[in-house]
């Protein structure tokens, strides 16, 4: 069993080794096109090995937010928007997806003409599956052209399904998504519910019988405990994990896979039943070659812009502990409070 920690999920700080910022991005962040050079706190610039690349860009995020970091995101937005010829939506979040983020995007849609390209920037750790659905079905919708998600770092669980329904996935070397195996609610003997995933409520039943049949003699221990199991959570597993493996495979048939319609259920029934942790790691390489995805490996200069934006709106994120959710376009922004998925436990019944 989980205790939910999705939404408190923190990325870690990586020291990947990518090469200095490019000239473009360098002189939004410096006012200066120096070729490599990075501003130093003296005033002076200073050359920086390849491998402190992104470390410094961390660093610099830290010492630029409190200046311009609204400009400094919106010029990124726009300069995505002119390389990819695109529109692009940030959705940005620690909070649980769930149906009250999907009406505060559906508001930057509310409204609008169809968006010939839209990219959508995705950083979120899940949520509820049914509107994660919702919300790739909305971006699809209001789309007439090519809907892409970029994924700079996570769009795991419920986000992962999200982004099934993309034309094209844009990754990069730290980015990931991972099982669609959905969370639910289970009441325990304490009187909360805890949020854990489906998969562990099986996982314990085939403990169970597996201990009977190596032990006959401990069958009556284990009746009393299995006595404990409210029998309708055995069966909300089975819908959820049912419900999941359906979303994705919609999805997959209009988006990542709907040129190869052949892998589209061998690859939902993967994604919803394979893995043994629900935070496992499927990078690009795998999401491309063993998945088949319509994965695009981030050119180095895009790939530059949405890694310095992640640094930004996640120093944004850790500044302010009020703040969940940032929905953002280059004209437009959502600002959501901070509700953790009702906490890892809670009173009411589900």
């Amino acid at each position: 069993m989980e205790k939910s920690t999705m939404n408190n999920t923190k990325p870690k700080k990586l020291d990947l080794p990518k090469p200095v910022v490019s000239p473009t991005v360098q002189s939004q962040i410096s006012g200066k096109d120096n070729q490599g050079l990075m501003p130093s706190p003296d005033g002076f610039t200073k050359k920086i090995p390849p491998r402190f690349a992104l470390r410094e860009q961390r660093n610099r995020a830290l010492r630029d937010v409190s200046e311009s970091r609204n400009a400094q995101i919106m010029n990124l937005i726009r300069e995505i928007e002119k390389e990819r010829s695109s529109s692009v939506i940030i959705y940005f979040s620690r909070n649980l997806l769930n149906s009250n983020e999907v009406t505060n995007f559906y508001q930057l849609f509310s409204g609008n003409s169809k968006i010939k390209n839209l990219d959508l920037v995705l950083q979120s750790n899940g949520g509820i599956a049914d509107d994660a659905f919702k919300m790739a079905r909305l971006c699809r919708q209001h789309t007439e052209g090519k809907f892409s998600v970029l994924v700079p770092y996570k769009a795991k669980s419920a986000a992962t399904l999200l982004a099934l329904g993309a034309d094209e996935l844009v990754m990069g070397p730290s980015s990931e998504i991972g099982p669609v195996d959905p969370m639910i609610y289970v009441r325990m003997q304490d009187g909360n519910n805890y949020l854990v995933p489906a998969h562990s409520i099986k996982d314990g039943l085939d403990f169970f019988e597996s201990r009977i049949k190596i032990q006959p003699e401990t069958a009556a221990i284990y009746s009393q405990l299995m006595e404990n199991l409210d029998v309708t959570v055995v069966g909300a597993y089975q819908r959820a994990i049912e419900s999941s493996k359906q979303y994705a495979s919609t999805l997959l048939q209009v988006g990542l896979l709907k040129d190869n319609q052949d892998k589209v259920e061998e690859v939902a029934k993967a994604l919803g039943e394979k893995y043994k942790s629900h935070a496992f790691v499927i990078d690009r390489d795998t999401a491309k070659e063993e998945y088949g995805l319509n994965v695009l490996d981030a050119p180095e200069p895009l790939w530059e812009k949405m890694w310095y934006l992640y640094n930004l709106l996640d120093v944004w994120l850790e500044e302010d502990p009020n703040l969940g959710t940032i929905i953002k376009t280059s004209n437009s922004e959502v600002f959501i409070s901070y509700a953790p998925m009702e906490g890892p436990k809670t009173n009411e019944k589900k």
